[in-house]
């Protein structure tokens, strides 16, 4: 493998500054205004979470406060009777499940950090990869948030009536809280790079 070039040996250093610079323009919004930001989403969390649990309704889901932290949190309530794991259980049965708000955006910071490491030769370029990402973010937030919430409704009901097993929904959840969120981030940034013309380096 060849070593890097003198332009290239340049351009890391910048391109560093460039991926810290935009974590900080982001941070600070995140920090201020994330739950006011978050909100327009919450009905179409909600909505993915009663596909993915077609037994229940999504009651409420708003963002809260609890033990200090903010969370998103959904109360989902069973709609008809149903029998898990031999058990019987009445409709009106009600599960708050919940996620912290933090987990949303840090895919944001991923994706911005990826796409401010590349250069663009055009404003045009950069609209486009701007677009992408936000696409990205959103693709990252619809198989995070509402799966997490949903897989931690089938973890109560699974821990309540069938210990011991590993739902499907439960699996993905803790594939997410185990470095999968950042990972589908990066892969959403990556794509929203690579999918935008040729990179321009510096002379």
């Amino acid at each position: 493998m060849p070593p890097p070039s003198a332009t290239q040996r340049r351009e890391f250093p910048a391109a560093l500054m460039r991926a810290g610079a935009a974590c900080a323009a982001l941070t600070a919004p995140m920090l201020a205004w994330g739950e006011r930001l978050i909100e327009p989403g919450l009905a179409m969390f909600a909505g993915v979470v009663e596909l993915l649990l077609p037994d229940f309704a999504v009651t409420s889901i708003d963002v809260r406060s609890a033990n200090g932290e903010a969370v998103i949190a959904a109360v989902v309530t069973l709609r008809h009777y149903a029998v898990y794991g031999g058990h019987l259980v009445e409709p009106g049965a009600s599960i708050t499940a919940s996620t912290l708000l933090a987990h949303a955006w840090q895919p944001a910071l991923i994706i911005a950090a990826i796409v401010a490491v590349r250069r663009h030769a055009l404003w045009t370029q950069f609209a486009a990869t701007l677009l992408r990402a936000s696409l990205a973010f959103a693709a990252v937030a619809l198989l995070d948030i509402p799966f997490v919430l949903a897989g931690a409704v089938e973890d109560m009901l699974a821990a309540a009536t069938v210990p011991r097993t590993n739902p499907p929904l439960v699996a993905w959840m803790n594939f997410l809280n185990g470095g999968g969120r950042l990972a589908l981030a990066a892969a959403g940034g990556i794509a929203a790079v690579a999918t935008v013309g040729r990179r321009v380096d510096p002379v």
